[in-house]
Formats: structure tokens, C-alpha cells, sequence
């Protein structure tokens, strides 16, 4: 092996050591800034959203199949249309609701689009508020357009387009 060939190689072998304890010595990487798994990492809100509970955070539903139960209910003289209910995903568990799920959808002729959806653990929700109607839960203003779902334990406001 020539000198030259030494040489690089000395110099990768440095920089890759450097490199690894430049990454392990970092304060953000330790397990317990680590998100739980199925857990956002930050609560990235949809536009809308105006008030949700502190520490709230979303579950990470994007690819993973679930099965779920809803209740839905037309506000704002059938303009739009609120979805609550609870969900579980599809690998072995006991039975039990995964997340809670809340929606907002723009009403139409032969349905309804989805406006704005949050997905969340249930700890936001109360045992009183898990089985409830969406007449026992959401409210909307029809002066503000604002739409205020009250779990029990959080509240969630979306603020609706100016029509």
C-alpha cells in the first residue's frame, strides 16, 4: 500500500470517528426526547385548529390500517358535517380503542369532504365523553363559524372559513 493510499485512509478513519462521536454526544438523540412510538414527534397542527389541550399530540395513523366506529352529525344548517369515534389498528391487541378521532367535512350533494381530521390518544378524552353522541360533544357558533369539541378531558376549537 502506498503512502498516499495510507494517508486517506488515515484521514476517512479520523473524520468517520469524529463524525460518530459528533452524533452520540448530541443532547436531542437520547431515548427520553424520543417520541412514543405512533406518537408525532410535534404537535404539527392542520390550518384551523385554534385551540387543542396542552401536551396535545397527534397519533401517527398515515399507513397503518385501523378500524374504527363514528358517529356523525350535520351543524351549521347542514353545511358541514362533525365525525367523532374511536379507533384501533389492525395487529394484535386486546380489543380495546387505539385513539380517539375527530373530523370536520364540507357537505355536499352525494356527501362530504374532509376538511380537517385530527387523530389523538385517548387520554384526552373522558370516560363520560368515549361513547357519547356528537350532540353531547360538539357545538358550532354559527356567528364566529367557530366548531368546539369537548372530550371531557380537552377541548378542541377549529375556526371554519368565512363564507
Amino acid at each position: 500500500m502506498s503512502d498516499n493510499t495510507r494517508a486517506i485512509l488515515y484521514i476517512v478513519l479520523v473524520v468517520s470517528v469524529g463524525l460518530a462521536i459528533a452524533i452520540l454526544q448530541r443532547d436531542d438523540l437520547t431515548e427520553e426526547s424520543a417520541p412514543a412510538p405512533g406518537h408525532a414527534s410535534e404537535p404539527s397542527l392542520p390550518d384551523g385548529w385554534i385551540t387543542v389541550p396542552e401536551r396535545f399530540e397527534q397519533v401517527a395513523t398515515r399507513g397503518r390500517p385501523a378500524n374504527g366506529t363514528t358517529q356523525g352529525m350535520p351543524i351549521l344548517d347542514g353545511r358541514y358535517q362533525v365525525s367523532i369515534g374511536t379507533f384501533e389498528f389492525n395487529t394484535p391487541n386486546d380489543g380495546s380503542p387505539d385513539y380517539y378521532s375527530i373530523s370536520i367535512e364540507r357537505a355536499f350533494e352525494r356527501g362530504s369532504m374532509v376538511v380537517s381530521d385530527l387523530s389523538f390518544p385517548l387520554a384526552f378524552v373522558s370516560k363520560q365523553k368515549l361513547q357519547a353522541s356528537p350532540q353531547d360533544v360538539v357545538s358550532a357558533d354559527p356567528e364566529t363559524l367557530v366548531v368546539t369539541f369537548d372530550l371531557g378531558k380537552g377541548v378542541f376549537k377549529y375556526q371554519l372559513p368565512s363564507e
